[in-house]
């Protein structure tokens, strides 16, 4: 999986020699593994970790268990850690409760990211996360920016995804041979949402039915539709500009 992750972060430039990494932690498998790849690479790019942890205060106890495990694992491996917590607050009408915490979590990692002076946001996502998210905006019906899925570089590079090409098989085999632990987070069986739904039933039903190889499908169809929608942006923009 190491070589894989290094791939993507040269294809796709993601650091620099001596960058100062933010890496978001949930406590799950993919954000453990993210932190324990970028400290095993960290001597060979001179990086610094910062550890940054979102409570959304959603699940009880067990959302306070996540960022005592998160505090742990990072006090073990001797990397900071800044922690936050959702604020009360109302969310906006026609703003679904996923989308509210999203953005409430992207906003803190933003906001730890200016104070503390990091230049990039290293994030978990994977390839399931990935062909979940263009299957679900095609049932939505999107068009080129949602089939082109989730961006391995976004706001100009300030948000990697190391990841995004490392199967979740890849992932929790390699915390296995790392020894390496990690909380489960009930809410991704919560089938209220889509995205659960999707990768509870219709996903495994389109493999056994249809593609065995849909997940590796869907992302292929991701990056095509992303080189194409860069192009027109792109394109677009210079013409805008004369």
């Amino acid at each position: 999986m190491l070589t894989k992750v290094r791939k993507t972060i040269h294809t796709h430039d993601m650091l620099r020699k001596g960058d100062h990494v933010l890496v978001g932690v949930s406590g799950g498998a993919d954000s453990v593994a993210l932190l324990a790849v970028l400290n095993r690479l960290r001597p060979a790019w001179g990086l610094t970790l910062t550890a940054a942890h979102f409570n959304h205060k959603t699940r009880a106890a067990e959302s306070d268990r996540d960022e005592a495990f998160v505090r742990t694992l990072c006090k073990s491996i001797g990397i900071a850690v800044v922690c936050g917590s959702l604020k009360e607050g109302t969310r906006p009408r026609g703003l679904s409760t996923e989308d509210f915490l999203r953005r409430s979590r992207y906003a803190f990692f933003e906001r730890v990211r200016r104070k503390s002076g990091a230049d990039r946001i290293a994030l978990g996502h994977h390839q399931g996360d990935q062909a979940e998210t263009v299957l679900m905006n095609v049932i939505r019906g999107a068009g080129l920016a949602g089939i082109s899925g989730i961006p391995p570089v976004r706001n100009a590079g300030t948000i990697i995804r190391p990841l995004i090409d490392c199967t979740r098989r890849e992932i929790v085999d390699y915390l296995a041979a790392k020894g390496l632990s990690f909380v489960d987070d009930s809410s991704n069986t919560d089938e209220r949402f889509l995205r659960n739904r999707i990768r509870a039933h219709l996903m495994p039903e389109m493999e056994k039915s249809y593609n065995p190889a849909i997940r590796e499908a869907l992302c292929r169809l991701a990056n095509v539709f992303r080189v194409d929608n860069d192009y027109i942006t792109r394109e677009a923009q210079l013409r805008l500009a004369h």
